[in-house]
């Protein structure tokens, strides 16, 4: 295993535990809520200063694979660590136990939108071509069959400048579910991103006030008037 750029070795994995908190008071603590039966679970990634993200991509051409080494390179700059293939080019290894460990032990996988990527996919690429985004965009259609709700949040599809929403494959639901468009490799071009990835929201909503004690206006305690 490269040692500089790989991954981080420690195994981290979603921990869905009952919790005694309000939906809304989990809300602000970044847990996501779900319904199993009657209770109420908090399922939160642990947080991670740097955390890792696994770059999906196909190598469409060598323009569209420096394109997302610079990419990667900017995430690396914000405090996100990257696991691309290309830092991870060093030893022999088995790409296949690599890349099932990198989906694993990342915080999101980036799945960077491009016509060769939705063709694999969608599976209507050539079999001889592209093996290991094949390989990688299958494995990311098991996960999801086998876990819905916790791969939808985990997978984040991105447009990077040049590409366009139609190179997102069906599978990910490029119209239905979230997108990330990045228009430069700045904070300002990537914001959106950047926030889902380090669990920063943009807008936050306010503490809940009391409820207003609203008396019948006729009938037995009416009070008309409401001031």
């Amino acid at each position: 295993m490269h040692s500089g750029r790989g991954f981080a070795r420690t195994r981290f994995r979603n921990h869905c535990r009952p919790s005694s908190a309000s939906p809304d008071q989990s809300y602000r603590n970044r847990g996501r809520i779900t319904k199993q039966g009657s209770a109420l679970l908090s399922c939160a990634m642990p947080f991670r200063e740097h955390p890792p993200v696994f770059v999906s991509y196909t190598h469409d051409s060598e323009y569209h694979c420096r394109r997302v080494e610079d990419f990667a390179s900017f995430l690396a700059g914000k405090g996100i660590e990257p696991i691309i293939d290309v830092w991870a080019n060093v030893r022999r290894k088995d790409w296949y136990a690599w890349m099932l460990t990198g989906l694993e032990v990342s915080s999101h996988v980036i799945v960077i939108a491009s016509e060769g990527y939705r063709r694999m996919g969608d599976g209507t690429g050539p079999a001889d071509r592209n093996r290991g985004g094949q390989w990688e965009a299958a494995l990311l259609r098991d996960f999801l069959q086998g876990d819905r709700p916790g791969w939808t949040a985990k997978i984040l599809p991105v447009i990077l400048p040049g590409q366009h929403i139609d190179g997102i494959p069906r599978f990910l639901q490029p119209y239905a579910a979230d997108h990330y468009v990045v228009t430069e490799f700045t904070e300002a071009g990537a914001e959106q991103l950047l926030r889902a990835i380090t669990e920063q929201p943009g807008h936050v909503p306010p503490p809940l006030g009391q409820r207003p004690h609203l008396p019948p206006r006729s009938g037995p305690g009416a009070q008309p008037e409401l001031r």
